[in-house]
């Protein structure tokens, strides 16, 4: 759908579970995040949504900086919806590095999964030897 201007248009507060362990997440099972959102300059109807963290005035500063930003639109024609990117993305180089993601987080679950099973298998041996 191209490249487009955001511009920071309102800040709002959204609660998120709260990813502590413990008494921490037991007090308190969520928490307070500011999203900032954009809107597109061209009245095209885009909106791009930033979270900027736990503290207000991070977003309230965002907000009255007024800076522009330039985002991608990329369509998604089977949810009658879009995503945005980064303005220098494009959708191969999107899909490169979700897959890139999603390839590293498969990884590192089966290395995880071949150590756990290597240790219980050398402490089964153990076990086994001494009786």
């Amino acid at each position: 759908m191209g490249v487009h201007t955001f511009v920071p248009e309102e800040v709002y507060p959204v609660q998120r579970e709260n990813h502590a362990t413990g008494r921490q997440k037991r007090n308190h099972p969520t928490t307070t995040v500011y999203i900032v959102r954009y809107r597109a300059e061209d009245g095209s109807g885009y909106q791009y949504k930033y979270e900027s963290g736990s503290v207000e005035s991070t977003a309230q500063s965002i907000l009255e900086a007024d800076e522009p930003i330039e985002r991608r639109v990329l369509s998604i024609p089977d949810e009658d919806g879009y995503i945005t990117i980064g303005a220098d993305e494009t959708a191969q180089t999107y899909e490169t590095r979700q897959k890139r993601t999603y390839w590293t987080i498969a990884g590192v679950s089966a290395a995880y999964l071949l150590v756990w099973l290597a240790v219980n298998g050398l402490l089964l041996y153990k076990r086994r030897k001494r009786m």
